[in-house]
């Protein structure tokens, strides 16, 4: 696993510009791996500061497990995911009707009150390349429960991805939104990239 450290915290701005009404100010973070690789991020001098973050320190990672499980003759698309910096895990589904002409891409739901066990259940049999159990598995969670919001675009679905998923979100939203399907299961550390 590649591990980043700040090597450098540069404040760029020198008080000359003007920063936009509710912006804070921002600085350059230049990271390193141990082969030397360099990393540009710009972040809110707040969140350093917050974090605790200072040269010399690790950069922040985090842990998701997702899966992607295809579903109804490929025509539904549900990706599931867990974090370790989020209390709950997200449950998204995409439905595409090639018969609708106004179906433009699929239309998102997002489901609330799955629990961690459940999502990390049905991670492992993705893991286990299990595909039908952990479909299964899936169809009998989501049936009790319903989804939150339905039949919103990639734009509403968006706003709709808590605050603490945003990082693991950006990393997954590809193949959640891709127009073809791709099932799979992925465990990974995702930097954080705060702005």
């Amino acid at each position: 696993m590649i591990q980043w450290k700040i090597k450098q915290i540069f404040d760029g701005d020198y008080g000359c510009e003007e920063l936009k009404p509710g912006e804070k100010p921002k600085v350059s973070v230049t990271l390193i791996d141990d082969d030397g690789n360099e990393k540009y991020v710009s972040v809110e001098d707040e969140w350093l500061t917050e974090n605790e973050l200072e040269v010399g320190d690790r950069w922040p990672l985090i842990h998701v497990r997702y899966g992607v499980i295809v579903a109804n003759k490929r025509s539904e698309r549900y990706i599931i995911a867990v974090s370790d910096v989020a209390e709950y895990p997200i449950v998204i589904s995409r439905i595409v009707d090639e018969k609708d002409p106004f179906d433009d891409g699929g239309y998102y739901g997002f489901y609330d009150g799955v629990k961690g066990e459940q999502a990390n259940d049905i991670l492992d049999l993705l893991r286990d390349n299990e595909k039908t159990q952990a479909r299964t598995k899936l169809r009998k969670t989501l049936e009790k429960l319903g989804p939150y919001v339905d039949g919103v675009g990639p734009v509403v679905l968006d706003d709709l991805i808590p605050d603490e998923w945003y990082d693991a979100w950006k990393d997954m939203e590809g193949i959640v939104t891709a127009e073809k399907h791709i099932d799979g299961y992925w465990d990974k550390n995702i930097m954080v990239i705060y702005e």
